[in-house]
């Protein structure tokens, strides 16, 4: 066994414990391609951390978008503003870089069947997911449901509690 071995299995070893797959995974292929190119020793290891922060970034995204528990995927790109729907495309791409989430503002997307209100609230809900919001969908009808039966629920368990 060579020393680049031993070094190599003590690295995915602290990795391991560390708990840094990505780094783990690509430390040889860039290690190889850090020596052929000429990279600084810092190079390699920006080159590295940066794998593993962007891995890290797209595992986040795919946790928060099963958690908003989307019904369908819809992006801004894939919106038909041919139809008539009666939207501003300028003020509906400045609702997409999500400036109105931190100040709390909400958003009501109204109008007839068959405009695109779905899509839109899923494209923005995707790209407040993008940008490390926290998003959950609900459609109006479920949300409602869901309020109903927890309103039920609370009135029955206080009855519970006041008969006890």
């Amino acid at each position: 066994m060579s020393t680049d071995d031993v070094l190599l299995a003590a690295v995915r070893a602290h990795t391991r414990v560390l708990k840094l797959p990505t780094v783990a995974r690509e430390c040889e292929t860039l290690g190889r391609q850090s020596l052929a190119e000429g990279w600084s020793p810092l190079q390699y290891l920006r080159a590295l951390l940066d794998a593993e922060l962007a891995v890290r970034a797209e595992h986040a995204i795919g946790r928060r978008m099963r958690a908003a528990r989307l019904p369908v995927h819809k992006t801004m790109s894939q919106f038909d503003w041919r139809r008539p729907h009666g939207l501003e495309r300028a003020r509906v791409e400045d609702l997409a870089r999500g400036a109105w989430i931190p100040t709390a503002r909400n958003i009501v997307i109204l109008g007839p069947v068959g405009t695109g209100k779905t899509h839109l609230a899923i494209a923005l809900a995707i790209e407040a997911i993008k940008r490390g919001h926290h998003v959950l969908f609900y459609r109006a009808s479920d949300l409602v449901r869901a309020l109903t039966e927890a309103r039920c629920c609370h009135a029955f368990n206080l009855m519970s509690f006041r008969a006890g």
